[in-house]
């Protein structure tokens, strides 16, 4: 079952909700990348709502800033608009990484596996992310990226490109 659905005078994925559950009556549901879980009667969700194509958006050219950080421009990224707990979820290219760790970011690269490691050290003692590189199409053409914190730390759009 297709559990994303869009709003029917919406665009994906900016309206897009994820379906958390249904029964008899009603349809609990959320943002797409989580939130608040909301409900409606199966008439009205199926009113406001449609289900979503499977195919996966194109990846777009945006500014992606960190919350908590003041004053920055931002850096060259590329999603595909999905949402994680309300955040952007950006992949950079290897120069815009650098430029992530000149300001702060805790993250060593080890070229052999193209991977870059978090450092941070946490008091949890989890594992440290790890983000191995990837290509994806922009215009048609290859790009290699990682997903430094896309699904972790919280990223935000400052503009489209």
């Amino acid at each position: 079952m297709n559990n994303i659905y869009i709003a029917r005078n919406g665009t994906y994925p900016e309206s897009a909700i994820e379906e958390v559950s249904r029964d008899d009556l009603s349809v609990k549901f959320c943002n797409m990348g989580g939130g608040f879980v909301k409900s409606l009667t199966l008439e009205d969700f199926d009113t406001i709502f449609t289900p979503h194509k499977d195919n996966e958006p194109d990846y777009k050219e945006i500014r992606a800033g960190i919350d908590g950080s003041e004053g920055e421009l931002g850096y060259k990224a590329y999603t595909r608009g999905y949402l994680w707990n309300g955040w952007t979820t950006p992949c950079f290219e290897y120069d815009q990484v650098v430029e992530v760790i000149k300001d702060g970011a805790l993250l060593a690269y080890d070229k052999e596996t193209d991977t870059f490691t978090d450092t941070f050290d946490n008091e949890m003692d989890e594992d440290p992310e790890t983000y191995i590189g990837f290509d994806i199409l922009i215009n048609d053409k290859p790009v290699h990226v990682y997903a430094i914190g896309s699904g972790s730390w919280c990223w935000y759009v400052i503009n489209k490109v």
